[in-house]
């Protein structure tokens, strides 16, 4: 089983994915009018970060792989805070108290 992380988005929208890849490709499905090309809306994101916000993302190379540029993207969209790792919380059950707990704690009382 593949460990999956989940991301805030700066918009609200939570993302998921378990490598770089999968991360902008989620990110790409909630846009409304993204290319089909991930290669292309990395392009995007950097054009929408530069004339909107006067932000230079870094998207990595277009002669590169894109795998490599998805994870270069993902490490400056983190960096420049359009994404957050979303903590999960887990619940863990209180463990039993051992009967040397339950005496030092009396004597320490």
């Amino acid at each position: 089983m593949r460990r999956s992380l989940t991301f805030a988005y700066v918009d609200g929208r939570e993302i998921q994915g378990a490598t770089p890849r999968e991360v902008l490709e989620a990110l790409r499905a909630g846009e409304s009018a993204a290319p089909s090309d991930l290669g292309r809306f990395l392009d995007l994101i950097y054009s929408r970060a530069a004339l909107t916000f006067s932000i230079a993302l870094d998207v990595g190379d277009p002669r590169a792989s894109v795998d490599v540029r998805c994870r270069v993207a993902l490490a400056s969209l983190i960096q420049h805070g359009w994404l957050r790792v979303k903590e999960d919380r887990v619940s863990w059950p209180r463990a039993r108290p051992t009967p040397s707990a339950d005496r030092k704690a009396r004597a320490a009382a």
